[in-house]
């Protein structure tokens, strides 16, 4: 090949992997660029692409989008039709495929392909995809998450797992539809067309059922907020209420409700108010007349706050 047509090829290949001075702001972040050293790069139209990456390593192939890194070994990057590939920055779909691994800070996903889009800032793994957040202090447990598919916004640190979800946190195993996880707040909302189902299995074997409309887990704290239709279930004790808040690192539950109620199914003791203390690891319900001592806001997630 002439050398002219070959300065002319890896000039188009370096303005398509992301040479966009004319970008700015958000435009400009989500951008991607692959790297594709030891591999190959082929295409029947340079100028329109798409464009297709391989590599011999399954990992080989490394592309990077703001605070998103993704690893695969296989690679196509793709315009819309019609419109030049060198001049299609901010509008173009990379596509990796081969088994894919994605990091951004404390976490590594990994799952079968992982589709992105410059338009949105989104990237999603399609298939069954695992998510393993690493703690903060070495010594604790990570937060695992097994979905169906899962999205990554770049422009923040928050991803969205879809599907049969799983989410594993300490002795804590959910289900739900969804889980929204905010990564730096290690804040977890599990929601469901039905219920959310959150199961704890203490030292001994006991188990503790929340099930809600919706829960809040940050998971780094131990510390859960489920609301709607609530229901605790502890040894013997089953309590009802609008809204509970558990810190399992206490033990204690405040069940909120209109009124709340509290049945030990053993011997049928009730106990009803507008907020009920309960201490799962003394199976004792009382009255609680203070005030709350827990922030509903420590909840919410960035994206609620003004």
């Amino acid at each position: 090949m002439p050398r002219l047509v070959l300065f002319a090829a890896a000039a188009l290949l370096l303005v398509a992997l992301g040479s966009t001075p004319e970008l700015s702001g958000e435009a400009l972040r989500r951008i991607i660029t692959i790297d594709y050293s030891g591999g190959q790069v082929r295409s029947a139209n340079l100028r329109f692409g798409p464009l297709y990456y391989s590599h011999p390593d399954p990992a080989g192939i490394r592309a990077s989008v703001s605070n998103l890194a993704i690893y695969a070994q296989n690679a196509e990057l793709r315009a819309p039709e019609g419109v030049l590939i060198a001049r299609a920055a901010g509008q173009r779909q990379a596509r990796f495929e081969g088994g894919v691994r994605v990091t951004r800070g404390r976490l590594t996903a990994q799952g079968p392909e992982l589709i992105y889009s410059e338009a949105t800032g989104l990237g999603v793994i399609k298939g069954a995809v695992e998510i393993v957040v690493a703690p903060r202090d070495e010594g604790e447990e990570p937060a695992l998450i097994s979905a169906s598919e899962a999205s990554f916004e770049v422009d923040t640190e928050v991803s969205t797992s879809r599907g049969e979800v799983r989410l594993a946190s300490g002795r804590s195993t959910a289900a739900a539809e969804e889980v929204v996880f905010e990564e730096q707040r290690d804040l977890a909302k599990l929601t469901s067309s039905q219920q959310v189902r959150m199961v704890r299995v203490d030292e001994e074997g006991r188990e503790l059922i929340i099930t809600a409309d919706e829960i809040r887990v940050l998971t780094a704290d131990d510390r859960l907020l489920a609301s709607g239709n609530v229901v605790l279930l502890s040894g013997d004790t089953r309590s009802r209420g609008d809204t509970i808040f558990f810190d399992d690192r206490a033990s204690r539950a405040l069940i909120l409700g209109s009124p709340a109620e509290a049945v030990n199914e053993a011997d049928g003791t009730r106990t009803t108010g507008a907020v009920l203390e309960q201490r799962t690891d003394l199976d004792a319900v009382r009255v609680y007349s203070a005030p709350i001592d827990f922030a509903a806001e420590d909840f919410a997630l960035l994206s609620e706050q003004n």
